[in-house]
């Protein structure tokens, strides 16, 4: 296969503003890049010039506060990124603008969590939208883990249907953010949550079975799109998608 472009997609948004007007610290959860980021690496048997991050305004992504210490995650498989930290946290400088993209040269697209990516995915991002909604369309391969799926809200299959209408789909649960009391005081202004977003647009939606922040990887039957719900399921996600591409891309 000639096209070789793995394209992962970060947020440019650093806050969030909160329906009482105070701001609310974001960005890139920092491990769910990671992962993502080594499974391309994987799939081009380490050629860099193959991956492009880019983002909404271009330039250096700003790592949420929370995942800013891979040693003390709350994924405790995100030590595995230790070695790797400092090549994890260059990717993110200096990236390109999704208007410079050039969506039939990705094979796949990936789609890392954090807050910033529901905010992002509604504030000024139809190019995202259009890219996603080009890759699935030639076949490629998307991915997204947890606030990660908020890129494929806007995105549409051929017939202009949503694109997660009637797919298998996971993401951070409605359980999970009330557990972290964070979504509803900060995207109130958005009207809802992830979750009922995406069962909105007719997604089939699931979570684990065995509660909050435990692993649960969801890959539709077409083997085009692969969800995680969490930051714990970002290391099980980024295996299924490595092997998937490193098949895809031989």
């Amino acid at each position: 296969m000639s096209i070789k472009q793995i394209l992962i997609a970060a947020p440019s948004t650093s806050t969030i503003r909160r329906v009482d007007g105070s701001v609310h610290q974001t960005g890139i959860y920092l491990s769910e890049f990671g992962y993502l980021f080594e499974a391309a690496r994987f799939a081009l048997r380490g050629d860099m010039s193959a991956i492009t991050v880019a983002s909404h305004a271009g330039g250096n992504i700003t790592i949420d506060p929370i995942s800013d210490n891979l040693a003390a995650a709350g994924d405790p498989d995100a030590q595995l990124l230790l070695p790797v930290e400092s090549l994890i946290r260059s990717a993110l400088h200096e990236t390109v603008q999704f208007k410079h993209v050039d969506p039939d040269q990705v094979e796949a697209i990936l789609l890392p969590g954090g807050h910033a990516a529901v905010n992002e995915s509604f504030n000024g991002c139809p190019k995202l939208a259009a890219i996603v909604s080009r890759v699935y369309a030639r076949g490629g391969v998307v991915a997204a883990v947890c606030h990660g799926p908020a890129g494929l809200l806007l995105a549409k299959k051929r017939d202009g249907s949503p694109l997660v209408n009637g797919l298998q789909v996971t993401g951070f649960s409605r359980d999970e953010e009330t557990y972290v009391k964070l979504l509803d005081p900060v995207h109130n202004e958005m009207g809802g949550q992830l979750e009922d977003w995406l069962v909105g647009l007719g997604a089939k939606f699931s979570k684990s079975p065995k509660g909050n922040f435990k692993p649960h990887v969801v890959v539709d039957k077409n083997r085009q799109l692969f969800t995680g719900q969490n930051p714990q399921s970002a290391a099980a996600l980024g295996k299924q998608v490595a092997f998937e591409l490193r098949q895809r891309l031989r």
